[in-house]
């Protein structure tokens, strides 16, 4: 038995409590209740020593001393870690914050006899924090004194989008009304997540406002004020609960100005002014009834805004103007562009049918029926629309007819079969046009005076063209 600033390990007991778990998880079934038994075993041997738990430190600093008081390793507890392995450490005392009420866990190290790389913290059982990471030098053992450090520059990031989401949620209340209240949220070191009960989308000038008010409270530095209350003592200051936490009979109040008063338990900034800028990035719909922002702060939200910058300034570049130049530059350039696309229609219908006389052209290719006139002609260069607009004016030109006309567009065969209004009672173009399709490997249809199809194999267009005659008899 080990003794150190007060802790007791009992190393025997250790073993024996390993063994038994072993046993625990072989006797059940695999999965969640598996997983569950060893935290509870783990747990059980926090409490040997601190039957309430693992002491969380982590409000008032970022690093502490602790001794290891459990090891997991693939599900089951273990004496020891070596380097490379992927482990949960459990101490008797953390500054570290396990994941919870949407905030994310803390990531740092724990050094000792190794160096233990925290990836993530976590709460799976009330009264036990387990921080999970790699054993990237030397080896742990229960019982090890250790050193815990928080990663100082993502906790401090987590604490301003933290204390942000309570601001943005005070002013969604205040933009949108009282039933716009928290259904979820995500906190971590690069951004937050905000889900928020509301119908419909929100407006350029209502995102506007939220960041206007958000930031105007930021700007006051005023001190975020925090108070541990019994639960009914809590309710009475009117502070609001939020959506995914988890209250027992002590909790924490938080105070960010006289307006916004709410029970959290995660880690927050000391005053609003440490939030800096805070910028919206994104708004959307989660689900019916459900909307989601995602926000940035600080030097995330500085970076956002200079990536922005930068985008601009390239935009600016491409149209050889200024950045405040940028709108009229770029509603002239639509404008141009679609000037263009005109022009290059028109010029494909002028290249497609031969130019002015093109029509009486391709029209002297029509072959002589009792009922009318057939006509099938390749017209290299039309696009979709061009074949269909083609299609019908030789149609209207012949009279009585059965029109067929094919081109290559990108790498498909593209048909399209007209057929006159007099000519429908005795052919359709619906069940011609699947025939001819067939050829080119495609399928296709349509009404019975218009169809169109496509296919694959375009070195058979031709075949399908002259197919036409075949099946007209």
């Amino acid at each position: 038995m080990a003794s150190e600033r007060g802790l007791e390990v009992d190393f025997e007991g250790y073993e024996r409590a390993l063994q038994a778990q072993r046993k625990r998880s072989e006797d059940s079934d695999v999965g969640e209740a598996a997983v569950e038994e060893v935290w509870r075993a783990a747990l059980t041997e926090v409490q040997k020593s601190a039957p309430q738990g693992v002491r969380f430190v982590g409000y008032e600093r970022e690093t502490c001393e602790a001794r290891v008081v459990a090891l997991v390793k693939k599900g089951e507890l273990v004496a020891h870690a070596i380097e490379g392995d992927e482990v949960a450490v459990v101490t008797d005392v953390t500054p570290f914050y396990g994941e919870a009420g949407g905030q994310m866990g803390d990531r740092g190290t724990l050094r000792g006899p190794c160096v233990f790389e925290v990836s993530d913290t976590q709460k799976p059982l009330t009264g036990l924090v387990t921080h999970v990471g790699k054993v990237s030098s030397g080896a742990v053992s229960v019982g090890d004194a250790v050193t815990l450090a928080v990663d100082t520059e993502k906790r401090n990031a987590t604490r301003r989008n933290h204390t942000a989401t309570h601001l943005l949620h005070w002013a969604l209340r205040t933009v949108l009304g009282q039933q716009a209240t928290q259904k979820g949220s995500l906190v971590g070191p690069d951004r937050l997540r905000f889900d928020f009960a509301h119908g419909r989308g929100l407006s350029t000038e209502e995102l506007a406002s939220l960041e206007d008010r958000v930031n105007a409270k930021v700007l006051t530095n005023a001190p975020v004020l925090t108070e541990v209350l019994a639960i009914a003592e809590a309710r009475k200051t009117g502070a609001m609960a939020i959506f995914e936490e988890k209250y027992g009979d002590v909790v924490r109040v938080l105070t960010m100005t006289s307006d916004s008063v709410e029970l959290c338990g995660g880690t927050h900034a000391r005053a609003l002014g440490e939030i800096g800028l805070f910028k919206i990035v994104s708004e959307g719909s989660l689900a019916a009834g459900v909307r989601r922002i995602e926000a940035v702060t600080g030097h995330n939200a500085l970076t956002y805004v200079r990536d922005l910058e930068g985008v601009m300034r390239a935009a600016a570049r491409v149209v050889k103007g200024s950045v405040t130049e940028l709108p009229e530059k770029l509603d002239k350039l639509v404008d141009r562009t679609r000037q263009l696309e005109k022009e290059v229609a028109d010029l494909r219908r002028k290249v497609a049918t031969g130019g002015g006389g093109g029509l009486d052209e391709l029209v002297r290719g029509a072959r002589d029926y009792e009922w009318g006139k057939a006509l099938a002609v390749r017209i290299d260069g039309a696009d979709g629309a061009v074949l269909r607009e083609t299609a019908e004016k030789l149609r209207d030109k012949l009279g009585d007819s059965v029109v067929l006309v094919g081109a290559v567009v990108g790498s498909k065969a593209s048909l399209v079969l007209a057929v006159s209004k007099g000519v429908t009672s005795r052919y359709s173009a619906n069940e011609l046009i699947k025939g001819v399709a067939s050829k080119v490997g495609g399928s296709g249809g349509g009404r019975a005076d218009l169809a169109q199809a496509g296919g694959t194999q375009v070195e058979r267009l031709d075949e399908a063209l002259e197919s036409l005659f075949a099946a007209l008899g």
